[in-house]
């Protein structure tokens, strides 16, 4: 019953469908990106102190203010 309404609407409005769906993936980002990436060994917080950010790198012939 479920699938069919789901369906019914994929074929009505598919504009909609996949914007919802767009909206449940970016949703559920945040969710699935940090075990992922702890399990890599990556930093999962940036504001931590202990994670090194890489640094900012300048285009050749930009001269670096301050």
């Amino acid at each position: 019953m479920l699938r069919r309404g789901l369906l019914k609407f994929v074929d009505r409005e598919p504009v909609a469908a996949v914007s919802l769906g767009l909206g449940f993936f970016g949703f559920s980002l945040p969710f699935i990106v940090p075990p992922i990436r702890q399990s890599l060994g990556l930093c999962t917080k940036q504001s931590s102190p202990t994670c090194e950010l890489p640094k900012p790198r300048m285009a050749p012939g930009v001269a670096q203010s301050g």
